[in-house]
């Protein structure tokens, strides 16, 4: 009984190995050129060349090749079967360096409008300042209730 018992738990877990997990977004490894096919190997068709740092959704995935979907811009989507060593999980670099580059750009925009603004703090201030400077005259009954 025990024997039976192990058997189905390996064949449950063969089963489940085989199912593809929640799609997750990859893209193609920095500066290739990659062949999508009709099946994985060599032999299949090319469908599609796939440049570095277009988005695919991961549909199954075996032992080496892994059956994608193209997430591109057109309204035809594209799916098929690539080397799975050719694909990352992260942006492949150039593209990092090109989005920091936005980002760099943006957040230089953003401090020259600060250091103006910083710029004009002292003047503000010293007009606000000027119009506090003189004291006033405290009365002697305002002065017993300021001292209690």
């Amino acid at each position: 009984m025990k024997r039976y018992q192990i058997l189905w738990v390996i064949a449950l877990s063969l089963c489940l190995m085989n199912q593809p997990s929640s799609a997750a977004t990859v893209y193609v490894t920095d500066s290739l050129k990659i062949t999508l096919r009709t099946g994985p190997g060599t032999d299949n068709k090319i469908i599609a060349i796939l440049s570095s740092g277009e988005r695919l959704e991961v549909l199954e995935t075996g032992n080496d090749w892994t059956r994608v979907r193209v997430l591109g811009s057109e309204g035809e989507q594209k799916e098929g079967w690539l080397l799975s060593r050719f694909l990352i999980e992260r942006q492949p670099w150039e593209m990092q360096a090109r989005n920091l580059a936005k980002e760099t750009t943006s957040l230089k925009e953003k401090l020259g409008v600060t250091e103006k603004k910083w710029r004009n703090l002292p003047t503000e201030h010293g007009s606000f300042r000027r119009s506090f400077k003189r004291p006033r005259r405290v009365s002697k009954k305002s002065r017993r209730i300021l001292t209690l």
